[in-house]
Order: C-alpha cells, then structure tokens, then sequence
C-alpha cells in the first residue's frame, strides 16, 4: 500500500527527547502517535531515538496489528503483518516488533501518543525483587497529576504478541477499575510506557515517572514508603485547579 505521508514534527523531537541517555540509549526505546484513518507512525526497528529523523518513521495500519494480538499470532505471522501493514513509503525501514504494544494502547479513547523507554532509575525498581511494592499507590501530589490515580504492572512478557496482549489485558482491566485509561505502565525486567494525549503529556509522564522512581527508592533506603490514602489521592484528581494544571502541561509544544 502506497501513500505519501510526513510524520508528525512532534514525534521526531518527542523520540529525541526520550533519547536522553538516562531514558534510552542506543536502539532502545520507541515511541509512536495515532495518525488517521486507523494508521499510526512509530520509530522504525534499529533506530536511535536519540538521533532519530523523519525518514526513520514508519506508517502502519493499525487493524492488522491488532489482530496478531487476537489470533495470538508466531513470529513468522508477525514479521510477515510487519510488513504487509506498513504504507509503503519507497525505503527499507520497518517497525519495531513492539508496534503490537504501541497499536494495543492507541485503541483506547484518550491515548494518541506512546513513548516506551528504559530508563535507569526506573528499571532499578521493575528489576528489583521489590516490583510490586515499590510501585504501587501514590506518594506525593503530583504523581496523581500527572501518572493518574495509579500505575499499571506488568509482569515480563516477551516483546511482541506476548507482551502486546498483556498491555492490552491489562490496561482494559484497568479502564473497567480507574474509568480511564492508564498512563504510566511499568513492565517487569523491562521499562516503562507512558501513554499520553500529546507529544508533551508522553513527555511529562516520563519525567514524572523518573523522579518518582527516585524518591521511591530513596525513601525506600529511609525507612519505607508512606502512601497517600485513596481518600487522599481522589481528592487530588477531582481537583479544579488540577484539571486546569493538567490542560495547560498536556498542550505546552515540546521545545518550552
């Protein structure tokens, strides 16, 4: 399938801004954007989100990719949609077998961009016999602002249709719990997702998520953590002035 596109600028600096070498280094890390007509742009396989340029993006059709999840698909099955799925756009690139994760996450009303990193202070946790006690409820405010009311876990899946569907499993229980999607999903022995309504908001989740991982383990060495009650964390997402926070971080462009 042939059609001319030009990927999104905001995907291009989001990609370079997550290739910070505390986020991703090397190959490591994609990210990706809802794009029309049930399509999606992602990082092309083997690129460097650090450097990353516009003919380094992949436009994909979003249904093909999603099916794999639902016919549980080999990985034959999956390089073969891989390629039959892309818009051809004349050059050799081709997405990264996590675009399974990334088509799953964009289905959901409310997610139209993806950053997927690896960063240290966060996989210090995911890799860590502590995964799910460090990471789970609240500790401070802006958590909630900016993570949501919680975060979603997941245990270690094998990237590609195993890891797809468990994202998917999972973030669809966690719609059914929380009436959202999630926003900052953490993957055992793996990395972390951010999705967002924005280049900005995958952006802002990432940070959050570092510093977070960073006064976690701390106070972890101090002691312990002290959780925020559930009282206390609703309270903070059904605020006014948070919802009027929210809108002007998610819509602030990149480069400010």
């Amino acid at each position: 399938m042939k059609k001319e596109a030009t990927p999104p600028r905001d995907l291009v600096e989001l990609s370079r801004a997550l290739g910070d070498p505390d986020l991703a280094i090397l190959s490591e890390g994609n990210a990706s954007c809802r794009a029309d007509d049930g399509t999606f742009w992602i990082k092309a396989s083997g690129a460097s989100l650090a450097t990353l340029g516009e003919t380094e993006l992949v436009k994909m059709r979003s249904e093909p990719i999603t099916r794999l999840l639902d016919e549980r698909a080999s990985d034959q099955q999956v390089a073969e949609c891989l390629r039959s799925a892309k818009i051809d756009d004349g050059r050799p690139t081709r997405a990264s077998i996590e675009a399974t994760m990334h088509a799953a996450l964009l289905e959901f009303d409310g997610v139209s961009w993806v950053g997927h990193t690896h960063p240290s202070a966060i996989n210090a946790i995911t890799c860590s016999l502590r995964f799910g006690e460090l990471l789970a409820g609240r500790v401070f405010p802006e958590e909630v602002v900016v993570l949501g009311p919680a975060s979603l876990l997941i245990e270690y899946a094998d990237p590609g249709v195993p890891l797809g569907i468990a994202v998917r499993e999972g973030a669809r229980e966690y719609l059914k719990k929380y009436h959202q999607p999630p926003r900052a999903i953490y993957l055992k022995n793996h990395g972390f997702i951010a999705a967002g309504s924005s280049a900005r908001d995958v952006l802002n989740i990432t940070l959050m998520a570092v510093k977070s991982a960073k006064v976690r383990t701390a106070a972890a060495m101090l002691g312990g953590l002290h959780f925020m009650s559930d009282a206390d964390v609703r309270r903070m997402g059904a605020r006014a002035d948070v919802d009027y926070r929210k809108k002007l971080m998610v819509e602030r462009e990149l480069s400010k």
